[in-house]
């Protein structure tokens, strides 16, 4: 391109102002921007000089913050020349040229200067190779599970574990440094959960878990036990039970009283018809637990009470009450298995009993506010309370006889003659299970449809009981002459209770003339089955093995008991005392024999004039006299022995070579 279309001079300049000016009239957007880009060139510049100053002065401080370090690590490296110190664990020194630095081993660690053991003191140089070695401490955690043999925990065992951590401990820059070392105690915690899930599975431990047990021994930093599972203990069951109405006893239902300072006993509670006597019920039964492992643990069984009502009873409100249905005293009898209630009926004597006014022969208790005198004579079935004193009279009773005064001159016995009791227990023993299966069979026949049909069955129950008292039950007549005989034997000593009278001649009726027999269905048979077994139950506790004897004092009387004899006031003279129990007599014993088969305790022993006082007891008991008086006469066995002197505190008994023995 030609130069020769250039334009040259003011002529040209003119022209580009000219140009601009139009420009800036036809573009103002342009203007804009070109102000827009000189504004940031001139902002830019700024910046960028403000930056390289504040460079300079960071360079500077840096430059001045190294120069100051330097100073003082070369002041600190002047002040540790010739010196050793340890620090983080490390041992540093530094020589100078007139000192090396020296360090002292202590026990429980290895110190290797330039791969040599050092064992005491040494010196230190820059140019060594220092290394400390320490003891490896350490026990090594267990744990384990223990399964109780009931099964009824899971105890956790944790044994921890535990490692020595030594160091260094940093002293202070030293010519002379004695090495200590700091020992810090890691424990070990040897539990993981997954372990220990895995162990309970195979132990087969999953019922009871704990789990804040177990995070507390997966937690724990001592060793200890952790119960990791708990069973369930069953809660036990109640067997039934009777809630009496009032304190009542059995054949002990006399209660101690003191009058004129005198011990004895008086009766108590009494209970009149229709009154409530006691209340049934039900076993309340148990809940199962559970063992860790996830077994059924069962409670105990339970059982209804075994109730056998005796005389004078009923029950009631669908036999959960028990009711007295005559006046008397309750009697308890009370074993393992059963429960016999009856009520025993009692005759009140209001005043003193002479022979003039009669005798007294009771099937129940008999109770005598006044004295007996006169040779009068009671008979008792059951217990005989004397208020008085018995004077020249005779005194029998089934189980107790209680005199609160003296006895003089009279015959006592308890228990002796009613042997014949328990013969009576028996055959009402054995006619009840008679009955009973009697009862049993004639149902079973009945219910045939054989039977129905045939003509016996036309004809009714006295035909079946016919035949079977000829086939299957020949024993029941005969066993009800037994029982006859018995009553007519028995009935002088007014010992035959009026329903057994009654009963014995509802059996005649019965079965033995059958023709005009009372028997209409099974339910008569029972009904006379359940009154035989009320009498056998008052009869049985009439049985001479409870039988007792308490005075308080007596005089040329005769005394036998086939149970216990208690003397509690001023003792025995001249009485004759047998007891197949025990004796005791708390004063004195003078005169007289005593035997007893349980053994003998006297008070004291005197002897007056030529009359002997002689105790005997059996081979194998034992004889006390806590005071005896020179020529008592003690026999055990069949070897006798005689003290000659006053001795105390006797308790005699009879070697395994025959001789006496005094302990």
């Amino acid at each position: 391109m030609s130069g020769k279309n250039l334009s040259k001079g003011k002529k040209n300049k003119k022209e580009i102002n000219k140009g601009w000016n139009l420009s800036k009239i036809q573009n103002p957007q342009e203007k804009r921007k070109r102000k827009s880009k000189r504004f940031f060139r001139l902002l830019g510049t700024k910046l960028v000089l403000r930056k390289r100053n504040k460079e300079d002065l960071t360079i500077d401080k840096v430059h001045r913050f190294r120069t100051s370090a330097m100073e003082i690590e070369e002041k600190r490296t002047e002040v540790h020349l010739g010196k050793v110190w340890v620090k983080d664990g490390q041992i540093y020194c530094k020589e100078s040229s007139a000192h090396f630095p020296t360090i002292t081993v202590s026990e429980g660690m290895h110190l290797y200067k330039n791969g040599k053991l050092v064992k005491k003191t040494t010196v230190l140089s820059e140019k060594d190779q220092i290394r400390v070695d320490f003891p490896n401490e350490r026990k090594e955690a267990s744990w384990s599970i223990q399964l109780h043999p009931s099964k009824m925990e899971a105890i956790l065992n944790v044994e921890m574990g535990y490692q020595k951590v030594h160091q260094l401990k940093d002293p202070e820059p030293s010519a002379h440094l004695d090495l200590q070392i700091e020992t810090k105690l890691k424990m070990i915690n040897p539990l993981q959960a997954t372990h220990l899930e895995q162990r309970m599975k195979e132990l087969g431990i999953n019922t009871g878990i704990q789990p804040q047990e177990i995070q507390r021994a997966l937690n724990a930093t001592e060793s200890g036990q952790f119960i990791i599972a708990k069973g369930l203990e069953p809660i036990q069951g109640k067997d039934g039970w009777v809630e009496w109405a009032s304190e009542f006893f059995d054949s002990s239902h006399l209660r101690s009283k003191e009058e004129n300072g005198i011990q004895h006993l008086t009766s108590q509670n009494f209970v009149q018809s229709g009154q409530l006597i006691g209340t049934i019920h039900p076993p309340v039964p148990g809940k199962a637990g559970y063992s860790v492992t996830g077994e059924s643990i069962p409670a105990n069984s339970t059982k209804a009470i075994q109730l056998q009502l005796g005389k004078g009873t009923d029950l009631l409100e669908k036999g959960s009450k028990i009711v007295a249905l005559l006046p008397g005293r309750v009697s308890i009898q009370q074993s393992e298995e059963k429960l016999a209630v009856c009520v025993i009926p009692r005759y009140y004597q209001s005043g003193h009993l002479y022979n003039r006014a009669g005798q007294i022969q009771f099937y129940g208790d008999v109770e005598i506010k006044g004295d007996v005198d006169e040779k009068a004579v009671v008979e008792a079935m059951h217990d005989i309370v004397v208020h008085g004193m018995v004077n020249e009279s005779k005194i029998t009773a089934g189980n107790h006889i209680i005199v609160c005064k003296n006895v003089l001159n009279g015959r006592l016995s308890a228990g002796k003659e009613f042997t014949s009791v328990m013969e009576l227990g028996m055959i009402l023993s054995q006619v009840s299970s008679q009955l009973h299966d009697l009862a049993s069979a004639v149902v079973q026949v009945f219910q045939s449809p054989l039977f129905k049909k045939s003509d016996m069955g036309k004809m009714g129950i006295r035909s079946l009981i016919r035949l079977l008292l000829q086939k299957k039950f020949q024993q029941l007549p005969s066993l009800i002459k037994k029982l006859e005989k018995w009553i007519v034997m028995n009935e002088h000593r007014h010992m035959v209770e009026p329903e057994l009278k009654e009963i014995h001649s509802e059996l005649v009726d019965a079965f033995f003339n059958l023709e005009s027999s009372p028997l209409k269905d099974v339910a008569d048979i029972e009904s006379i089955k359940d009154r035989m077994e009320k009498i056998r139950v008052y009869y049985s506790f009439s049985e001479s093995n409870n039988a007792k004897i308490i005075i308080p004092y007596a005089l040329n009387s005769e005394i036998i008991c086939s149970g216990d004899v208690s003397i509690i006031g001023k003792g025995s003279l001249d009485t004759k005392i047998f007891s197949e129990g025990r004796v005791e007599i708390k004063g004195v014993l003078c005169g007289g024999n005593v035997y007893a088969a349980k053994g003998v305790v006297v008070e004291e022993t005197w002897i007056r004039g030529k009359e002997k006082t002689k105790i005997s007891v059996p081979l194998g008991q034992s004889i006390k006299i806590n005071h005896a008086q020179g020529g008592t006469i003690i026999q055990i066995g069949s070897q006798m022995y005689r003290l000659e002197n006053e001795k105390k505190n006797v308790h005699a008994v009879l070697s395994k070579e025959g001789t006496f023995q005094f302990l």
